[in-house]
């Protein structure tokens, strides 16, 4: 009788040894029939018991291997989780083919994770307003839960493009929340100025009658700080650079910022910047 597969495993390659000398390190590997497959994840010489990381890596293995079914077939019988993998693999396809950065191929993976994690093990005909309703309640944050919806709702729709499914799904997404458009005051400007100004380096003593102790230095690394004048009248985001924008709680900046045209200054004094504002009728400034 011919022997059953026992499937993908971990295994642990011992080191290898030539002369006396170690050539190569102890790793573990997936063991795939005749196949192996590195994980990348050196193993100790008592070590027995495989690390989380080389489960993970496992897992993400085998997950690898599965292949949706590719048929037309009722909405009754369509496991979401194939319709998230099916879409998932076609968007990492164009993010390939437009060289993307890998933050956008990341965050993608995680949304996708995400609804598969709540989704997962649903049939299709099950997405309804009351199922999003309690994907919005679970994620906690509206925004978030939106933004994960609308790829729920792309997935269903390649799926349906490709022919894959017979039915109509609808995904319920919640109401768009309001765009951020704050500037700074004056007053916040100035105040923000102020701060960056005064700001002195802190530093660990190690040695001496103060060791362990915290001292102010005299450098003053927030002075660099590039200030934008805005009217109210622009409401495109402006590209700054400034090293102190950890400082701001509230920005109107983000990833796909855009150099915009403007009027600039660099705060080489406080003063000149904060009476800078008052010109040209700006009583804004944006820092992001």
């Amino acid at each position: 009788m011919p022997r059953i597969g026992k499937g993908p495993r971990l295994y642990k390659r011992k080191t290898k040894r030539k002369n006396g000398r170690i050539i190569a390190s102890a790793v573990w590997t997936i063991r795939d029939g005749e196949r192996e497959v590195a994980t990348g994840i050196f193993a100790g010489e008592a070590e027995r018991k495989p690390p989380k990381a080389a489960e993970d890596a496992l897992a993400k293995y085998i997950t690898s291997k599965y292949q949706p079914s590719r048929r037309t077939r009722d909405i009754e019988d369509i496991d979401i989780a194939d319709v998230l993998a099916i879409y998932h693999a076609h968007r990492e396809g164009i993010y390939i083919e437009r060289k993307a950065k890998q933050t956008d191929i990341t965050e993608f993976a995680d949304r996708i994770g995400r609804l598969n994690d709540f989704f997962g093990g649903m049939m299709l005909v099950e997405v309804n307003a009351h199922t999003c309703s309690k994907y919005v309640k679970a994620r906690r944050r509206p925004g978030g839960a939106r933004r994960d919806l609308e790829d729920l709702r792309a997935a269903i729709n390649h799926h349906s493009r490709e022919g894959l499914h017979r039915g109509l799904v609808r995904v319920a997404l919640p109401a768009k929340g309001r765009g951020r458009d704050r500037w700074l005051t004056r007053s916040e400007a100035a105040a923000l100025l102020w701060t960056c100004w005064r700001y002195r380096e802190v530093q660990t003593q190690h040695r001496g009658a103060l060791k362990n102790q915290k001292i102010e230095t005299d450098k003053r690394p927030l002075r660099h700080i590039h200030c934008v004048r805005v009217t109210v009248s622009r409401s495109r985001p402006i590209v700054c650079r400034s090293r102190a924008r950890y400082l701001l709680p509230a920005c109107s900046g983000s990833d796909s910022h855009q150099e915009a045209p403007a009027t600039g200054a660099i705060a080489r004094s406080p003063a000149r910047t904060y009476a800078a504002l008052g010109s040209n009728g700006c009583n804004h400034i944006a820092l992001c």
